[in-house]
């Protein structure tokens, strides 16, 4: 392999790797299935070496089947404040049943171990 080849590799890796940053950026909280950011024309082995890659460098999070960049990826902190405002808005404070308990971070830590923190 010469050095014109392996140029051309790192080249075309790199802009693999700008694609998939700029969709997970597009999609930001929403993040992005696997077949939502995969080409489906072109699903090469190298689209998928390059996604797994970033997720072995924590740039991207995968959680539940959905790719997320790591600033946009759900984490506990939001998790639990979505639950507490859910459940805040199922049950206003003169009428939440008696054994309504907020969900702690320590019990989501338990459900979700590869959440971010």
């Amino acid at each position: 392999m010469g050095k014109a080849s392996k140029e051309k590799k790192k080249k075309a890796s790199f802009e693999i790797r700008e694609r998939l940053f700029k969709l997970l950026e597009k999609a930001k909280e929403r993040g992005l299935s696997k077949s939502q950011l995969l080409p489906k024309k072109d699903s090469s082995e190298e689209h998928n070496s390059q996604l797994n890659q970033l997720i072995q460098e924590n740039k991207v999070i995968n959680l539940s089947k959905r790719y997320y960049l790591f600033e946009y990826a759900p984490n506990v902190k939001k998790i639990s404040g979505k639950i507490e405002k859910t459940l805040e808005s199922l049950f206003p404070a003169d009428e939440k049943p008696i054994e309504y308990k907020p969900v702690t971070a320590t019990q989501l830590y338990k459900k979700c171990l590869n959440c971010p923190n």
